[in-house]
């Protein structure tokens, strides 16, 4: 069928287990992947596990054998495969670092850039962060003018605290009008035609 080619079409990529692999975002794969099957993935059997299996690379198979093995007869969930995957290929002390280096985070490039560096540290979070906390870990490293500006507008969520760093940076920026006819000193009243009111 039609949507069996289109799932077929992209594979997500295999999880090999390597310390540098972001687990969170192979399972965010995985599940958008298999959008269309939402009701094997939250069923309590083992169907959505069996059509995940294939995206293991070899070291992460051979964890799967005796995973599957110390189960039993026990449905290997979608929700128990997650949890016993992320304690065997991540940190103990994962969500710990992650903290760290959102903690860390400093701005080098453009407010956009720094955004996407939280964003993606943040959506590795399994642990729930209230909304306060990540508004203070993202503005903590801002420049100081942008946390100030942010600080005067009280923002409510995240969301509103990267729009308001956002916005303040943009004004930052100089504008794109047309260059002036002449040096400032030549156009006292800021007109562009360097003609006086």
């Amino acid at each position: 069928s039609k949507a069996n080619q289109q799932k077929q079409r992209a594979n997500p990529p295999k999880f090999l287990g390597k310390q540098d692999e972001d687990l969170e975002l192979w399972i965010f794969q995985i599940e958008e992947h298999f959008a269309a099957y939402a009701t094997e993935r939250e069923s309590d059997d083992s169907r959505f596990v069996n059509m995940v299996a294939p995206f293991l690379g070899p070291d992460v198979m051979s964890w799967y054998r005796e995973f599957k093995a110390s189960v039993g007869e026990t449905p290997r969930t979608w929700s128990l495969f997650k949890e016993h995957i992320r304690a065997r290929f991540r940190d103990s002390d994962f969500e710990y670092k992650l903290l760290t280096k959102m903690y860390e985070l400093q701005v080098t490039g453009s407010q956009q850039e720094y955004t996407s560096k939280f964003m993606l540290l943040l959506s590795q979070a399994t642990a729930e962060i209230p909304e306060f906390v990540k508004r203070w870990l993202y503005q903590q490293n801002l420049r100081p003018d942008t946390s100030s500006y942010i600080c005067q507008n009280i923002p409510t969520s995240l969301q509103d605290t990267i729009e308001h760093a956002q916005r303040f940076e943009d004004a930052r920026k100089p504008s794109r009008t047309r260059p002036s006819t002449g040096p400032p000193s030549a156009n006292p009243h800021g007109r562009q035609d360097g003609r006086q009111q």
